[in-house]
């Protein structure tokens, strides 16, 4: 927490962001930290003159390594996993001063641990947006939503109501964390079809987010097999997760939920 307090307005000034969760994650990373950084200097300690050495060291820091690296994507996927905050030095230091009364405050007010658990829930509610919370409080997603076009910047991704807590998606562009905030926001955990329209980056690039914690039956694509990195990617990750991979034939029909449609 110290360390957040100190680091926090530096990263505003670079990033113009506030971090929510980092504290947490960094408590969860903590106890991981040192052997992955003695495994990872025995490594590089014993690669001159024993490579097998060194690669058994490397495989072993790469446990630890690989939990911070969890860590971290899982916090930054959250919904409200950080806050815009001004940049530039102006808002460096407008956050070291926040801080400051932050902590001067709540070291009295956090005395009660009423108050210290009701600051507790209302910080993962606002981290977690769960789709209950959100709806009530945005009015998002609107009830009887029927077609969602996801904010993921460059590319494409929309999302076709099929029936409670499913959608069939087109298309996932160009981020996992963007398509996935937006299916979560809309309470999608299941996916009949995934539909790639092509295999450009900023329509497929963001696959992994769709697969993240969710059913999905199959993913269509689109004949045309280019560019084929983009084409290797998709059918590995899908491999991996094992969803089959099928293409679009012309006449197919298919219907899932409420929806149908014809190739």
């Amino acid at each position: 927490a110290a360390a957040q307090a100190v680091c926090a307005p530096v990263v505003a000034v670079l990033a113009a962001r506030v971090s929510l969760v980092a504290v947490p994650c960094n408590l969860l990373a903590e106890f991981a930290v040192a052997p992955a950084t003695v495994l990872g200097f025995a490594a590089l300690a014993t690669a001159p003159w024993a490579m097998p050495v060194a690669e058994f060291f490397a495989w072993c820091a790469g446990w630890p390594a690989r939990w911070i690296a969890d860590i971290a994507r899982t916090g930054a996927a959250l919904p409200g996993s950080g806050v815009d905050w001004p940049g530039g030095w102006r808002g460096g230091a407008l956050l070291a001063v926040g801080t400051v009364v932050v902590v001067l405050v709540g070291r009295r007010v956090l005395k009660s641990p009423w108050i210290s658990a009701t600051c507790v829930l209302v910080l993962l509610l606002v981290v977690v947006q769960p789709p209950p919370f959100t709806r009530v409080i945005t009015g998002w997603p609107p009830p009887g939503w029927r077609m969602v076009m996801c904010d993921v910047g460059q590319g494409d991704a929309m999302v076709l109501a099929a029936g409670d807590g499913a959608g069939v998606v087109v298309d996932a562009g160009p981020d996992p964390l963007l398509v996935d905030r937006c299916l979560r926001a809309l309470g999608i955990t299941e996916v009949p079809l995934l539909l790639l329209t092509h295999f450009h980056a900023d329509h497929v690039a963001g696959l992994a987010g769709v697969l993240r914690g969710r059913s999905v039956g199959v993913i269509e694509t689109t004949g045309f097999q280019e560019p084929a990195g983009q084409v290797s990617f998709v059918r590995r990750l899908a491999a991996q997760r094992g969803v089959p991979v099928v293409r679009a034939v012309a006449g197919e029909r298919r219907r899932t939920g409420p929806l149908d449609w014809q190739v």
